[in-house]
């Protein structure tokens, strides 16, 4: 179903949601000052109600990493941010299974961030520095 993100004039996106949660959403938002278009990509699931997503170019509203909240009652679809800015910009994004941090790669390596925290996400590993990896298992 097409929806309206938080009352933002110029926003739309796709959420599809089954009976018990939702399950993937792509969000469009048009700035007010520039008409630039900002897309989020939104895969992985926090919980019944919570989408982690991801911004896809330059532009990042919400920043790099948001939560979209959908409450079914109020028939609302809310848009935060997730992660407080990286530096070096988001290649991916992998939810711990505690669905409470999230390990991003960017160009200028890994980041561990906690997503109920609201700080500055940590460097981590910096021995892959830049280097290509794929996230197998969380410790």
């Amino acid at each position: 179903m097409d929806i309206a993100i938080g009352g933002r004039k110029g926003s739309t996106g796709t959420l599809v949601a089954s009976k018990q949660a939702l399950v993937s959403a792509e969000v469009r938002l048009t700035t007010d000052t520039d008409a630039t278009t900002i897309f989020y990509v939104c895969r992985e699931r926090l919980d019944d109600r919570t989408l982690l997503c991801l911004a896809q170019g330059p532009g990042q509203m919400f920043g790099a990493v948001a939560l979209l909240t959908a409450n079914r009652a109020a028939r609302t679809v809310t848009l935060r941010q997730g992660v407080p800015k990286v530096e070096g910009g988001i290649r991916d994004a992998f939810l711990a299974p505690d669905h409470k941090r999230v390990a991003l790669q960017t160009n200028d390596g890994w980041y561990l961030a906690d997503l109920s925290s609201g700080r500055q996400p940590q460097r981590v590993f910096p021995q892959l520095a830049t280097e290509g990896a794929e996230v197998q298992f969380w410790a």
